[in-house]
């Protein structure tokens, strides 16, 4: 078993491979600049979303805003099964979700590209995802345009303007809403990212969790987290959740996103998760800086080390996030000022948390 998972991965990629290289020779006319008028004056717009969790998560958030931008369309989104209950939580009933599993799912992909061939979409896209399978299904649109091929942007610019851009859609005034509750007694806490430079350690968890416990006294605490990660938390007497890859585990973790009072995580898929269903939450920001993270319509409450603002911080080799360890041994409070009007400056060598 151990082996023939990365052969089935192996093949899944060859596969996808041949099939889109396929359907855009095939369809070579229709991959090209969308203008405004031509989203307007189409009728039915097609949506391909395989993209990482956070990445999938703004996306959908986007998507509600351009089907309301246009009420009058035929709306499609295909999807992995495992964000497929986050489309269907976040999205309006206008935009059809359809999940499917890209590794194994070979029936569905047949219904999947015969329902396409029989009825095709006018406009196709694929907002923050790379993948070939993306750019497989948003081919069968007449016009559609990769959004790998869609113009670069420095890694300072912001991750939600940069699919608003893509899709056409208006900047938005910058209107951070988000207050920290008076009251909570149902807090659930999302504490690692897949990249450590954005994680806490044990001893940062144990910090937030006294300073949440003194300020929500009677409030009970749950974590999120991979069961590979339970060795970070050890013995820290707390509830915890286990994400999953399925459908199933997606839809535990949003009832449990849906079910607290307050959302407490550091910059990674769930905290965008629970400000896109509209859960109170608190952001904490450590390398990256939250007007390159966060909407500019977000209700997120960001907490950072004031050494940190107006920088973005990309050490690579970094392993030990001082500017999260330091905000943590603070007061925390209060949240970080939000400049919508500047792009952070890009850091690569110096650790200004250290000074």
């Amino acid at each position: 078993p151990a082996v023939a998972r990365p052969l089935r991965e192996s093949h899944a990629l060859t596969m996808w491979k041949r099939l889109t290289r396929k359907r855009l020779k095939a369809n070579a006319t229709g991959n090209a600049p969308l203008a405004a008028d031509d989203i307007a004056r189409a009728a039915s717009v097609l949506f391909a979303v395989f993209a990482r969790y956070g990445d999938s998560v703004i996306t959908f958030k986007l998507l509600r805003e351009f089907a309301r931008t246009y009420p009058d369309k035929k709306y499609l989104l295909i999807t992995s099964q495992q964000a497929l209950p986050y489309a269907e939580a976040i999205l309006p009933p206008s935009i059809r979700c359809v999940g499917f599993d890209k590794h194994r799912d070979l029936f569905s992909l047949w219904r999947l590209t015969r329902s396409l061939k029989r009825e095709p979409f006018e406009i196709g896209f694929n907002p923050w995802s790379h993948g070939l399978e993306s750019e497989y299904f948003v081919s069968f649109a007449s016009r559609f345009l990769p959004y790998g091929a869609f113009a670069g942007f420095p890694r300072t610019h912001n991750l939600y303007d940069r699919a608003r851009s893509y899709l056409g859609l208006a900047a938005k005034p910058a209107a951070l809403t988000g207050k920290i509750p008076a009251q909570a007694k149902r807090i659930l806490i999302s504490p690692f990212s897949t990249d450590v430079r954005k994680s806490l350690n044990h001893d940062d968890l144990r910090k937030l969790i006294a300073w949440l416990g003194a300020r929500y006294s009677e409030a009970s605490m749950a974590l999120a987290l991979f069961p590979e990660e339970d060795g970070k938390v050890r013995d820290l007497p707390i509830a915890r959740f286990h994400f999953g890859k399925s459908r199933k585990r997606s839809r535990a973790f949003l009832e449990l996103v849906k079910g607290s009072d307050l959302f407490v995580g550091v910059d990674a898929g769930p905290l965008h998760l629970a400000d896109a269903i509209g859960v109170s939450s608190i952001g904490l920001f450590g390398p990256t800086a939250p007007e390159t993270i966060l909407d500019r319509v977000s209700g997120i409450v960001p907490l950072r080390l004031n050494a940190m603002q107006g920088w973005f911080c990309d050490i690579r080799d970094c392993t030990d996030p001082v500017c999260l360890h330091r905000l943590l041994g603070s007061t925390m409070l209060p949240p970080a000022p939000v400049d919508f009007t500047r792009s952070p400056t890009l850091e690569i060598r110096l650790c200004h948390a250290k000074f």
